[in-house]
């Protein structure tokens, strides 16, 4: 019986991981709140102990241990479709309040180079914006044929474009790589702006990207005096089950 208890306990245990992996911090780019989803989440941590000693073997009811686990795991799939599809629309609500224009679009599938394919919407224009479900810059139309559209992601290489904070600081001119990352050239003044770890936004004022969009999070920073450089690790959710086009 103790082998059972501590084979049930490692395979629960790895099951709650796996299911919480999924729920990653969500950074917003505007004033948005998933409340609710907190709530949520903080319910299914407060029944998740009673559950899991129900339907340990060493409980009272252990006889039934086995269709109370299959009972919990079942309880753990469905929580988290509930979650995605709260989640989905809390933030299409969301984001058609605030760009009224704004239109779902589902990718295809992604390509190499940093390009990706969405279905088709109407009036689609060549640099139309892309976001991901949590309103973080994916990147901008660059392509469009009678079937799908081609987005050109952050990982496209050879995108130029002006980078600021998220207080609206210009920190320098960002270029795409292709290789996963974004590079900076900096301009900084005593005030030494830019640190690891920062978030950032596009800066707006060169014909790419509109401003105050959240894209990515400095990695590591390279100083020469007042200047230098940064490669800037994007932060869009490439592999969402939707993106929003904001027109």
């Amino acid at each position: 019986m103790e082998h059972i208890r501590k084979k049930l306990l490692f395979f629960i245990t790895g099951a709650a991981i796996l299911f919480f992996s999924h729920f990653s911090p969500i950074v917003y780019a505007q004033e948005e709140s998933l409340f609710s989803a907190s709530l949520q989440i903080q319910s299914f941590v407060r029944g998740i102990a009673q559950k899991v000693s129900d339907a340990l073997p060493f409980s009272d009811n252990h006889e039934n241990y086995k269709e109370k686990y299959f009972k919990l795991l079942r309880e753990f799939s469905q929580l988290k479709l509930t979650q995605q599809e709260f989640s989905e629309g809390d933030m299409t609500k969301a984001i058609k309040e605030r760009f009224p224009k704004s239109v779902l679009v589902r990718p295809i599938k992604t390509a190499g180079f940093g390009i990706v394919y969405i279905t088709a919407y109407p009036s689609a224009r060549i640099g139309d914006i892309v976001v991901d479900d949590r309103l973080v810059l994916v990147g901008r139309v660059g392509r469009i044929s009678k079937n799908f559209i081609e987005v050109w992601t952050l990982d496209y290489p050879g995108i130029e474009f002006n980078v600021g904070d998220t207080d609206g600081r210009f920190l320098g001119v960002g270029r795409t790589t292709g290789l996963g990352y974004v590079e900076i050239s900096l301009v900084e003044t005593k005030e030494k702006i830019a640190e690891e770890d920062m978030l950032v936004s596009t800066y707006g004022n060169d014909k790419i990207f509109p401003s105050n969009f959240l894209f990515g999070r400095i990695d590591k920073v390279v100083r020469k005096g007042y200047a230098g450089s940064a490669t800037i690790e994007p932060m869009a959710n490439i592999s969402a089950l939707s993106y929003f086009v904001l027109k």
